[in-house]
């Protein structure tokens, strides 16, 4: 081994030879170091022979000299990774370098970017701890509108509404909706202000405005519908609006219909109004088909339909017996609709309300309504038997939650209007002073008690 070395150092001064040379003298000293013959390195044996180079050789050692680089370490590497490739020309390391580069930046964008969807909503945020309760809102929407109008608005949904959340560094409205060609936008501000009625109302909404956005009609939205819409969404996201709703309608009771249908854009006695507005379209879902409500709520909105015309076309979806007032039949449902969610025993002070409210009816001369009280239904009997057999059906039902105090002055009053709707004049005088009687003591009682509650 020590000889071979001294060999091969032997002949490393021998830069003159060229590399096809110096490769069959390392092969011949290599065999004859085998055989234990002696090679005489400065005078070769033989001349290796060089094959004559080709043009194609020439072309082939040009490229290689062009391609050849060395890698930088500062240049040719992206997050660790190197980004070149052996045999690349300088141009193409730069292209590759730069194309990388633009894939991070999208990248780290994306992923500023939270993304949710359900079946009607797309939702993109910067805040990713929004994106959960968003979606929640957006599916309580899905889940109301579902409920109410059955499906009547999803061929409108080629592509979903986009739900914009932003930090609240940025400077945008609490709650905006928006739209253009491509569709319909709600941004929504992620900040403490923010507040879950305005949220719930403009994810309704912007379902009408898609289902508007093709026909290019410009919405207006009366304060009835904006309520309405707004409580049911509501409804599946928070727990006890019913009976919230309930309570305010039984202490308040809505005047007419009409007067729910021209309340006005303002904060005064906002709940109440709300609750009103609720109960309303709950009747409606009870007393007309989803695809008809649906139609109606999108035309009066589309058509801007004034209060007079909206009740007009009440007339035309809700199903009820022939030459019935529809103030009166929606007004029942009403009553019904609140009876069954307000829940347990009603105060002395709502039971008396109560009891004063059932005490008349509604009656109408010559076209005109007028209000009726239990002791004159015999002087306008022939208009006041309908009327007279409804309230008959609300004392029933009032009956399961009545205050004690009140429970037989409730029977009473029934009795009074028993009497009346089997004409029996006798049996009605008697009713009608034993009901007065016992009114009057369940009113005097109710006010000791509140005397010796304070």
């Amino acid at each position: 081994m020590r000889a071979l070395v001294l060999i091969m150092l032997s002949i490393l001064p021998l830069f003159s030879l060229t590399l096809q040379e110096k490769i069959k003298l390392a092969e011949q000293v290599a065999n004859d170091a085998i055989e234990g013959k002696k090679t005489d390195v400065k005078k070769p044996t033989q001349k290796a022979e060089v094959p004559k180079k080709q043009p194609s050789d020439k072309v082939e050692n040009k490229k290689v000299e062009k391609t050849k680089y060395v890698v930088d370490v500062d240049k040719d590497f992206i997050d660790g990774r190197y980004v070149g490739k052996v045999g690349q020309s300088q141009s193409e390391r730069t292209d590759i370098r730069k194309t990388i580069e633009n894939i991070n930046k999208i990248t780290k964008s994306a992923k500023a970017y939270t993304f949710a969807e359900t079946k009607l909503f797309l939702i993109i945020s910067d805040v990713p701890e929004s994106v959960s309760p968003v979606k929640e809102v957006a599916k309580a929407c899905e889940r109301a509108f579902e409920n109410y109008f059955s499906g009547g608005y999803l061929s409108s949904f080629s592509a979903k509404n986009t739900i914009r959340v932003f930090s609240e560094k940025n400077k945008i409205n609490s709650v905006g909706i928006s739209s253009d060609k491509s569709g319909i936008f709600i941004d929504i501000r992620w900040d403490k202000s923010l507040n879950l009625e305005d949220v719930a109302w403009m994810f309704a909404r912007s379902i009408f405005e898609k289902v508007a956005l093709s026909a290019k009609i410009k919405c207006e939205y009366p304060e009835w519908i904006k309520n309405a819409l707004t409580a049911l969404v509501l409804e599946e996201v928070q727990l006890g609006i019913p009976t919230y709703y309930a309570k305010l309608s039984s202490e308040r009771p809505h005047k007419d219909i009409l007067s729910i249908l021209k309340y006005p854009n303002d904060q005064k006695d906002k709940d109440l109004r709300m609750a009103h507005s609720y109960w309303l379209f709950k009747a409606l879902g009870k007393v007309s088909e989803p695809q008809n409500l649906f139609l109606l709520i999108r035309n009066v909105i589309e058509g801007k339909f004034s209060a007079d015309k909206t009740f007009a076309e009440f007339e035309k979806i809700i199903n009820k017996p022939s030459n019935t007032n529809t103030d009166i039949w929606l007004g029942c449902v009403i009553s019904a609709e609140v009876c069954s969610r307000s829940g347990g025993v009603s105060s002395c002070s709502v039971s008396e309300r109560e009891i004063l409210r059932l005490c008349s009816v509604r009656a109408f001369v010559n076209d005109e309504p007028i209000s009726v009280p239990c002791d004159k239904l015999f002087k306008y009997s022939e208009s006041s038997v309908k009327s007279a057999q409804v309230r008959l059906n609300e004392i029933k039902m009032l009956l399961v939650k009545i205050n004690p105090l009140f429970f037989n002055s409730a029977v009473l009053l029934g009795e009074v209007y028993e009497a009346f709707l089997k004409n029996d004049k006798t049996k009605y005088d008697k009713s009608l002073n034993e009901f007065l009687l016992e009114f009057t003591r369940s009113r005097n009682t109710a006010k000791e008690v509140e005397k010796s509650i304070k």
